[in-house]
């Protein structure tokens, strides 16, 4: 393991014993913003409540070669769901639509982070609900379409491993799901391909509390090489480079 540094907002200088490294790439505006897959600044744009029927967004979500956005609302009511977005440009939010489709938690009130197979067909969410602190896995009838989503086919309790989520995304071709606890660890879980409910604890963790210790939300590139973690203690999104 070694010493690598990062900077906060240039200023604050933080030590972080560790064979990973880490480094601050962007800082999101209060909007919502994507990085482009160009790697620079893509477009943002602020959603009104006559474009987003939620309240209390958590977590946004990609798909369909950059053609679907979908947003997670935690609202207390009737918009506990996940809402499905047209983009007529792929990957520019500034072109988002509501499709009408939507996707209603019919297994808690606590929707956090979510994350799909990489052809639209299932997908899996966190729950940080006080007595229901599990990961859901549902199939969609059609791929990426979240309103032909039904019952949780399968689930798993992570309660005996970390503390609260803040979201779930798989990982290493669907044979592990990653997770990000409230104490701004990064948890891993092995299991068969896409199937949620045989995840065991790999005992692979990643502390991220001693750069941003305020976890909102995570995201592998697309080898597996790069982990990013989003954390609002300095409202940043940070790269981590896997060593192994």
């Amino acid at each position: 393991a070694g010493s690598i540094k990062t900077t906060v907002d240039g200023v604050i200088d933080n030590t972080i014993s560790s064979a990973k490294a880490v480094t601050r790439i962007f800082d999101p505006s209060t909007s919502i913003t994507l990085i482009s897959q160009a790697g620079g600044l893509g477009s943002s744009k602020s959603y009104t409540f006559s474009e987003v029927p939620a309240g209390n967004l958590v977590s946004v979500n990609i798909g369909d070669s950059g053609s679907k956005m979908y947003l997670a609302s935690n609202q207390a009511g009737d918009n506990q769901a996940i809402y499905e977005y047209d983009l007529s440009t792929p990957y520019n939010v500034t072109t988002a639509s509501y499709s009408g489709n939507s996707f209603p938690d019919p297994v808690s009130g606590d929707i956090r982070g979510f994350d799909f197979k990489s052809d639209g067909t299932t997908w899996i969410r966190c729950s940080d609900q006080t007595g229901n602190k599990k990961f859901y896995q549902f199939d969609c009838g059609t791929a990426w379409d979240i309103s032909s989503s039904g019952s949780s086919v399968g689930d798993y309790d992570y309660s005996g491993t970390q503390t609260g989520g803040k979201t779930c995304i798989w990982g290493d071709s669907g044979t592990q799901v990653n997770s990000v606890a409230d104490n701004a660890t990064i948890y891993t879980y092995n299991t068969t391909a896409y199937d949620v409910s045989t995840c065991s604890n790999a005992g692979q963790t990643f502390d991220c509390s001693t750069f941003d210790n305020a976890p909102r939300a995570l995201m592998w590139n697309s080898d597996g090489t790069k982990i990013y973690y989003l954390g609002s203690q300095y409202d940043a999104i940070y790269t981590i480079t896997c060593s192994s």
